[in-house]
């Protein structure tokens, strides 16, 4: 014990003697060593284990890429991913998704939910077998106050009562033109556990803030697309 105290007494002595270079060459190390231990941890959780999804070797994430500049951006606008959807000949469905958070109350407690905004397509692509319908594609106004549970949700805090089916939740989510919880009328219920897909807030948010590929999906909402918002991409889409 008292030669590992000598040790580190004479290490922080050499860094006190190495003023600003030994900063600087500690920072760049963990500038650099962050990085690539994220980027190495989402590549090994992609590739050396399976995805944990149907087909799993023809699913494809898309990119928007500006040309000019040989730039890939992480999440495609709204009406880009439309028109994806509306042209793409090498796919069966294309869907957006972004990550959602909403608080269900009732009962005997609240309770944080994480799942996914998406588009009808969503449970095309990646093969999630529902009992009940997705979203509505033709009624806006209905698909406003939509929900579909996940398997697990479905079974932890409902006992998997397939009764659900077409009752009204109260949830807390952000919505400017309504006071208090919003009724969210229960269209599908997830017949087999659904993963997170991947989702580029992962590579830009603090451990543990987002799901990744190895947590279960608690709910689904309709996104509402704006067929006119070519300028702010914020969904990551999935073919």
């Amino acid at each position: 014990m008292r030669g590992f105290s000598s040790d580190i007494r004479y290490a922080l002595r050499m860094l006190r003697r190495g003023g600003i270079s030994t900063v600087v060459a500690m920072l760049s190390l963990a500038v650099g060593i962050g990085p690539n231990a994220a980027i190495f941890s989402v590549g090994y959780a992609m590739l050396a284990d399976p995805l944990p999804y149907a087909g799993a070797d023809r699913l494809v994430m898309l990119r928007p890429m500006n040309p000019s500049h040989g730039m890939f951006f992480p999440t495609v606008a709204p009406a880009n991913l439309l028109d994806w959807q509306a042209q793409a000949k090498s796919f069966e469905a294309v869907a957006g998704y972004r990550w959602r958070t909403v608080d269900l109350t009732g009962g005997d407690r609240s309770e944080r939910l994480r799942g996914l905004s998406t588009t009808p397509e969503f449970f095309k692509v990646l093969g999630v077998a529902l009992m009940g319908e997705t979203f509505g594609p033709n009624d806006p106004e209905r698909r406003r106050y939509e929900i579909v549970i996940g398997r697990r949700l479905w079974q932890r805090r409902f006992g998997s009562d397939v009764k659900l089916l077409g009752k009204r939740l109260d949830v807390n989510l952000i919505n400017l033109s309504h006071v208090g919880p919003t009724p969210s009328f229960v269209v599908g219920l997830a017949l087999a556990d659904a993963h997170f897909p991947p989702l580029s807030a992962d590579f830009s948010s603090a451990p543990g803030v987002h799901s990744g590929v190895g947590d279960s999906v608690d709910f689904w909402v309709p996104d509402l697309i704006d067929p006119a918002n070519r300028d702010t991409g914020d969904l990551d889409a999935i073919a």
